[in-house]
């Protein structure tokens, strides 16, 4: 019987690209929310920016509270196995940045962000939903001003306990449409905060955050096309 354990890792930016990315910090929650871990991680390179409002960190705290990765992996092995599947928001990059091996640490996953996209007939493509306006539509939360890997991967388990353990395809539609009339509102938001983050002292800086969105994109780094799951140069 398989076990669920929701997954979160945040990065900091080592570059102003969006794939200039550390892991810098990680949470494991259990299917009742419990935290399991919840680990710094020491980057092994310098840090461009700490992306504050991802990881709940500043650079000085990552670096004087964080733990080389395999001590954060041995901290994880108790909870992890062939019997478990990792719930998140884009999961698999999560597993992928701690080195966890399907069948050995893992069974299987489940991504929150294809399991609730939609089909737009307007756009002729999927509209997917961030994990913020998920939990925003569906759980009622609040629109997070930062964040954190243990607060996130709890909304990631909640939205997986609520809306889709147990969930049939008619459920799930509902769900969706529910999520689509929901989201609008925080779109304006989100967009704008795509291009650039607040660096410190509040003056804004060219780190680019669109990996998942080439139309968006400021740095020409390679994109990740969520609807065919490969990689595209701009």
């Amino acid at each position: 019987m398989s076990e669920f354990l929701a997954l979160d890792v945040e990065c900091a930016a080592s570059g102003w690209g969006h794939n200039d990315r550390v892991p810098v910090r990680m949470a494991l929650v259990n299917l009742h929310g419990g935290v399991l871990v919840d680990k710094v991680i020491l980057p092994t390179v310098p840090i461009f920016d700490s992306l504050e409002q991802y990881t709940g960190l500043r650079s000085d705290e990552i670096f004087e509270t964080g733990e080389p990765m395999e001590e954060v992996q041995e901290a994880m092995q108790a909870h992890l196995g062939p019997h478990v599947t990792l719930i998140g928001q884009r999961v698999q990059f999560d597993a992928d940045w701690l080195e966890l091996r399907k069948g050995t640490h893992y069974r299987d996953v489940v991504d929150l962000a294809d399991v609730f996209k939609r089909w737009s007939q307007k756009r002729n493509h999927f509209v997917h939903f961030s994990l913020q306006e998920a939990g925003c539509a569906l759980l009622g939360q609040k629109t997070p001003q930062t964040h954190d890997p243990a607060t996130d991967a709890k909304t990631a388990m909640a939205l997986f306990v609520s809306f889709v353990l147990g969930s049939t395809e008619t459920s799930l539609a509902r769900t969706r449409a529910r999520l689509l009339n929901g989201t609008r509102r925080y779109r304006s938001e989100r967009d704008r905060a795509a291009h650039g983050v607040q660096g410190a002292g509040g003056a804004p800086h060219a780190v680019c955050h669109s990996k998942f969105n080439g139309n968006t994109c400021t740095c020409g780094q390679r994109t990740f096309d969520k609807d065919t799951a490969c990689i595209s140069v701009n």
